[in-house]
């Protein structure tokens, strides 16, 4: 499975941060049976190792955002499904897929959409818009090729709609879902702002 099937029309991912391990299991396994898919985690093969097991139960998905080339095989021993690169290591999306996960590439506040699209027309399967998402977004829809995820962090009730109709298709949220006591209702409101 890869992206295409990891994503309805538009996904809430959950943006996992290291903290007591049976504490975020219990997390994540709430927000699980709400119905969640994607857990976004970074470079933190300990983390990813302690909760893909239970992600991959339900058939969800783990995302791992990597700041450096040469992780591809430790995170994929942990469980990642797919691995996005900054874009400096394009390179090395050859790595990744052997491994048979998804390839994405960051797009970095100081990176050139023209140059992520060049990029993706390399076969990578998500682009990651990394910090708060600006007037590229609408830019980077129009220059990747269809099929091309789009994953963008800092999402918010505030920005989700908006975010979507700007062509994200993966919206990473962590403080609107884990700051607050009831995690699936929490989850679920992100959702419904989608509309």
């Amino acid at each position: 499975m890869g992206w295409r099937e990891w994503i309805r029309t538009v996904e809430i991912a959950a943006a996992v941060t290291a903290a007591d391990p049976a504490l975020r299991a219990s997390q994540v396994e709430a927000l699980l049976r709400t119905g969640a898919r994607i857990f976004h985690f970074e470079d933190d093969p300990e983390l990813v190792g302690a909760l893909a097991p239970l992600v991959h139960r339900y058939e969800g998905a783990v995302d791992v955002v990597v700041s450096r080339a040469g992780r591809a095989h430790l995170l994929a021993a942990a469980g990642a499904d797919s691995i996005t690169l900054p874009l400096t290591a394009a390179g090395d999306a050859s790595v990744v897929r052997e491994l048979g996960l998804q390839v994405g590439l960051a797009l970095g506040p100081d990176d050139r959409v023209a140059d992520v699209a060049a990029a993706a027309a390399e076969g990578i399967d998500l682009v990651f818009v990394a910090g708060p998402p600006d007037e590229r977004l609408v830019a980077l829809r129009a220059a990747l090729p269809a099929g091309v995820a789009i994953e963008v962090e800092d999402a918010s009730y505030e920005n989700a709609g908006a975010l979507h109709r700007a062509g994200a298709t993966v919206l990473v949220a962590g403080e609107p879902i884990f700051a607050r006591e009831d995690l699936p209702r929490a989850y679920r409101r992100l959702v419904q702002a989608l509309a």
